[in-house]
């Protein structure tokens, strides 16, 4: 069964990471080895925020980890870099104990990044960074061995982080790194339970420059920027479990109209409407003893968007209304997290979380068409 999940992990690691860096190859990011500028191997302390009243029993003592990163440094060879005070993308490895062998177990993460100043000077910087990526969990719930575990109830699971951090310099090629991070280790649903594990840390490392001249930075004539209108459909399935676990995979589906405004280079806002079909409805209805039409299956909403654009890549957040819903149990509310690449002038790829706040409530895949 290890051994399984292991494999599976492997592939996993490798779907995600292939979508991501596709994706930022396309604004030209580190798929280069040799072009790496920066390593930086850190220590981690922290804690998991017990943010639902049953994880409290299963956390024991602070978290202990090491990260490692390589990175590379943009230069201005594309217009995004100066967009974005020429930032670091990169790869990195994550290990934590989470203090608790028996329950919770160790957690392994492979990830993408992108790391962006909020205000460089010649001897420190001061950044914010986002990243995405796989997880191994080896402790996750089962219905014999480890029933305690009401966390994470699937080895593989999806890593989200994002921090903030201070980079001073200590010679010409070493930085000293203080980061604060928020780690986010989730399956979106796809195996119960999963209440997710959301570990705080401060991060105390080094960062050593493979380059031994200091970068120069290029600065390249930027066009008037024009806002522009987009709109655009996307559909996307996926699956999920609902209590208890290990009974049964539902399909999901969704399909989302778009209405968007370029207002900056980095940025796009919006609104639009979603329609849910979400088979678990059916199992919730019968359970309680109500009666239902096979319509009742379906969900209406209508959401406010933000996007960061990175060239042929968007990071988007989304607020949702339901305008229409038969099932209460997840509240009037929902929201999406996710990653949109624009494969060309038409195509879109899609890759959400849609939660109802807090609770993951599937993962989505998808794939759209831009009108106009």
């Amino acid at each position: 069964m290890i051994k399984k999940n292991i494999i599976k992990f492997f592939i996993s690691i490798a779907i995600l990471i292939s979508f991501q860096f596709n994706a930022f190859a396309q604004i030209d990011t580190i798929t280069n080895f040799p072009k790496v500028s920066f390593i930086e191997p850190s220590f981690n302390y922290g804690f998991i925020m017990p943010h639902r009243p049953s994880m409290r029993y299963n956390i024991i003592s602070h978290i202990p980890a090491f990260e490692v990163k390589l990175s590379k440094q943009h230069q201005g060879e594309k217009f995004w870099h100066q967009y974005y005070r020429f930032p670091l993308t990169g790869l990195g490895a994550y290990y934590a104990s989470l203090e608790n062998p028996n329950v919770l177990g160790h957690v392994y993460a492979f990830y993408g990044f992108i790391n962006i100043p909020i205000m460089r000077r010649n001897t420190y910087s001061f950044n914010y960074e986002i990243s995405s990526g796989a997880a191994y969990l080896d402790k996750p719930y089962d219905n014999s061995e480890n029933y305690y575990n009401v966390s994470i109830g699937s080895g593989i699971n999806f890593y989200f982080n994002f921090s903030f951090d201070l980079k001073v310099r200590l010679f010409k090629r070493l930085d000293l790194v203080n980061r604060i991070s928020f780690k986010h280790f989730s399956n979106g649903a796809f195996k119960v339970p999963n209440q997710g594990i959301n570990v705080i840390s401060y991060n105390l490392g080094l960062r050593y420059s493979l380059i031994k001249n200091k970068s120069e930075f290029k600065r390249i004539d930027l066009q008037k920027f024009i806002k522009k209108n987009e709109i655009y459909a996307i559909v996307s399935g996926g699956t999920k479990e609902i209590q208890p676990p290990e009974i049964k995979n539902y399909p999901t589906a969704s399909l989302s109209i778009n209405l968007t405004r370029q207002i900056s280079r980095q940025r796009k806002l919006g609104f639009g409407t979603d329609v849910f079909y979400d088979e678990s409805l059916r199992t919730v209805y019968s359970r309680k003893q109500l009666e239902y039409e096979s319509i009742n299956l379906f969900r209406g909403g209508i959401f406010l968007s933000h996007e960061l654009v990175f060239s042929k890549i968007s990071i988007v957040i989304q607020s949702g209304y339901y305008y229409y819903s038969k099932s209460k149990n997840d509240g009037i509310f929902y929201h999406r997290f996710g990653l949109r690449y624009f494969a060309s002038n038409k195509m879109i790829l899609n890759f959400a979380l849609k939660s109802h706040f807090a609770k993951a409530d599937f993962i989505e895949f998808g794939i759209g068409y831009k009108i106009f």
